[in-house]
């Protein structure tokens, strides 16, 4: 998922083997605790939590107008920047590189996304929610800990059964079919930080990730 070439290749695979989608749920992240650069040249944290659903969204766009009632889930996260540095999102300066501060970034261009997207496709075509889906633990995010450590995460942390119930909510149930622009902890819509509503911030986003990824 950090390579567009892979992207829409996924995306033409999908067009060609189903007449519709009913639902996207954008879940590909990592968390990088040196600076890497994706194959498009990229800062991967970007590249893979939020280029990635960004192309692949717009690339099932039609697929999922076809359903009639398709819904695009983002898994994003607690953890938000307070601000959005839209010049050094592509690159990031390795000299001050911090993994959870480009995290940060990220994820807060997915929720804008998320709730731009929301204002552009009417909520009978097609919805777009977000979700923080819990501290799960999984043997990746286990790697993240001292080794004595990983036994008490176990136990305190989510399971990947849980993390997935709130993606599932937003996929099937019907209170949530024609509810649009919102994000989830739970079954309970709640607010980001206040710059994810900064509609002109969204719209400079929107039409420079048109632009990153190949779109325009």
């Amino acid at each position: 998922m950090s390579s567009f070439a892979a992207i829409r290749q996924l995306a033409e695979q999908a067009v060609e083997r189903y007449e519709r989608l009913d639902v996207l749920i954008n879940n590909a992240g990592g968390v990088f605790s040196q600076q890497q650069l994706s194959q498009d040249g990229y800062e991967m944290t970007l590249a893979v939590n939020y280029l990635a659903p960004f192309l692949l969204t717009h690339l099932l766009l039609d697929s999922l107008r076809a359903s009639g009632a398709g819904r695009i889930i983002n898994v994003a996260s607690r953890m938000q920047a307070k601000q959005l540095q839209l010049e050094a999102l592509p690159k990031q300066d390795a000299g001050r590189y911090s993994g959870m501060g480009v995290y940060r970034q990220a994820k807060t261009a997915l929720l804008m996304m998320t709730y731009h997207l929301a204002n552009r496709l009417p909520e009978h075509e097609v919805t777009v929610n977000a979700l923080h889906p819990g501290v799960i633990y999984t043997p990746q995010s286990a790697k993240s800990a001292p080794s004595f450590i990983r036994p008490l995460m176990k136990l305190v942390m989510q399971s990947p059964e849980q993390g997935a119930a709130t993606s599932l909510y937003l996929a099937t149930s019907p209170e949530v079919s024609q509810v649009t622009g919102n994000y989830y902890v739970g079954q309970r819509p709640v607010r980001t930080v206040p710059v994810s509503y900064d509609a002109a911030l969204q719209q400079q986003l929107y039409e420079q990730s048109l632009v990153w990824t190949g779109l325009r």
